[in-house]
């Protein structure tokens, strides 16, 4: 009768902790979000081969984005998910789906590859001076993708992730602000209706629950060479969105784990990305310039912002295992393959 008794209090305990385990969210209330977007533009225009990369880095941009892509779509974090590199990057479109995303996702996640270049607006009375773009697939000689153009279709300030992987947009004077009519100039600014998001959200995440990644003066190309084995920097990229979307790891333990494996250094603060890295000065022709790649706002944010459902511990499946078969003298063994998951 003792045995009986221990076994039903066992596989009761047993049975209370995988009941638990599939029913708690790991995630808290402050991090959950149900309705979620993420959504990649990128230009196919690459002509110059010694300030843009020409094909290869055409070829490589492409195939980077559809890897990001899959990983975004296999997470199955997204109630919408699209990669609009290439034809589907044109001003209205990018417009249009900023106001579509806003209206109806709590949040969204942003992947930009391609280039930056100024411009003028038509607003009357604009004081902002010169304003921030981005290449449409047509590249130069095509409509620009304006900063302000984005910044008018935000009705609930859900772009909380951006990563403009182009030239500039976070370096100090280019991360913009906000007139007193609600004109806007800078990308940061415009695509996340910020204006005051921590300078460092690497080393000091600001708690903001936006997160912002760009370039201080020239983006690295995706093809050149980390220096560590045969990875490129596109291999950073798709490495830093495997560990972000599929792992449910925050932006910065991302960038930590493919710095580690890109670099072989112990961190994005330790890698030439953080550190500077020099690039080819367009406005110095024959000099390199010093770039960054920034974080800004809150490095903690995770991307994936669904509830997660918890995985009992093996540990604990294994003493209750132990319990039976020392205590109660029950053979454990048939019932590893059902309540751990083992096989031979």
């Amino acid at each position: 009768m003792n045995r009986t008794v221990a076994l039903t209090v066992c596989l009761l305990i047993m049975f209370a902790l995988v009941v638990s385990a599939l029913v708690l969210p790991t995630g808290t209330p402050d991090n959950q979000n149900n309705s979620s977007a993420f959504v990649i533009w990128g230009t196919r225009d690459y002509s110059d081969e010694n300030f843009m990369g020409a094909e290869p880095e055409q070829t490589a941009s492409q195939q980077v984005c559809e890897e990001i892509f899959s990983l975004a779509a296999d997470s199955q974090q997204f109630d919408y998910c699209k990669n609009f590199w290439g034809s589907g990057t044109q001003p209205d479109q990018v417009y249009g789906n900023v106001s579509y995303c806003e209206e109806n996702y709590n949040f969204t996640a942003i992947f930009y590859k391609g280039h930056s270049i100024g411009a003028y607006c038509d607003v009357e009375n604009c004081t902002l001076g010169e304003h921030w773009t981005i290449y449409a697939d047509g590249g130069y000689d095509e409509e620009y993708i304006m900063d302000y153009l984005i910044h008018e279709r935000l009705s609930s300030d859900t772009h909380d992730f951006v990563f403009l992987w182009t030239c500039g947009y976070a370096s100090d004077e280019r991360i913009g602000k906000i007139d007193e009519n609600g004109h806007s100039v800078g990308m940061l600014v415009s695509w996340m209706n910020e204006t005051s998001l921590g300078s460092d959200g690497y080393a000091e995440p600001d708690g903001s629950n936006h997160c912002f990644i760009g370039f201080d003066d020239y983006s690295i190309w995706f093809t050149n060479r980390t220096g560590y084995g045969n990875f490129c920097y596109g291999d950073f990229a798709s490495l830093f969105f495997e560990y972000a979307l599929m792992d449910g790891w925050t932006v910065n333990d991302a960038l930590d784990a493919a710095a580690q494996e890109t670099h072989l250094q112990a961190s994005f603060g330790d890698c030439q990305l953080y550190m500077g890295y020099p690039m080819p000065d367009a406005e110095n022709i024959g000099e390199t310039a010093m770039c960054y790649m920034r974080v800004l706002g809150d490095g903690n944010l995770r991307l994936q912002q669904r509830e997660q459902t918890a995985q009992m511990p093996s540990s604990e499946a294994e003493k209750v295992l132990k319990y039976l078969e020392d205590v109660v003298g029950l053979d454990v063994s048939k019932y590893d393959t059902a309540l751990l998951g083992t096989s031979e």
